[in-house]
């Protein structure tokens, strides 16, 4: 309700879209020596996705907290240079 409210319509977005878009961008995200700026384990802690792997979910209990927050300043950054 909150996107329609703001102005868009079911065929221009939808909360699920906003996930794929953040995912893909974050997970394409390089330096510019090419290699990735984040891990795949911080994007999908960020995305609160559980492991798909029982044994190291069972024993990896990893947050990634700073490079987390210093994902989501990117993010936030990336975002304003859409404008």
């Amino acid at each position: 309700m909150a996107l329609r409210s703001m102005g868009y319509a079911n065929e221009d977005m939808c909360p699920h879209g906003f996930r794929a878009m953040a995912k893909t961008s974050l997970k394409q995200a390089r330096r510019p020596d090419g290699t990735y700026i984040w891990s795949r384990d911080a994007v999908e802690r960020q995305l609160a996705h559980a492991e798909k792997n029982k044994v190291i979910e069972a024993y990896d209990r990893a947050e990634h907290l700073q490079e987390r927050r210093e994902m989501m300043q990117w993010w936030a950054d990336w975002l304003e240079g859409l404008k």
